[in-house]
């Protein structure tokens, strides 16, 4: 097994109405952006690049040591 577990743990959600629930299919429990400082990331996976300054200056603002990676 390589350092990183190859599947996807958690999405990030900004609606807090979608907080707590699980992504129909896969499986993964979306939280909210606060949560990413105690799980402290290796990876941020931005699905979308228009969003990708605005999920940088969050990262940077939650103090997340990061690497983010546009699909």
């Amino acid at each position: 097994m390589s350092e990183y577990d190859e599947s996807l743990e958690y999405v990030v959600a900004i609606n807090p109405r979608k907080h707590l629930m699980f992504v129909a299919g896969t499986g993964q429990r979306s939280v909210p952006p606060c949560f990413l400082q105690g799980y402290q990331p290796h990876i941020l996976l931005v699905m979308n690049s228009v969003y990708a300054d605005e999920i940088t200056q969050l990262a940077d603002s939650l103090g997340l040591k990061t690497e983010l990676l546009t699909v």
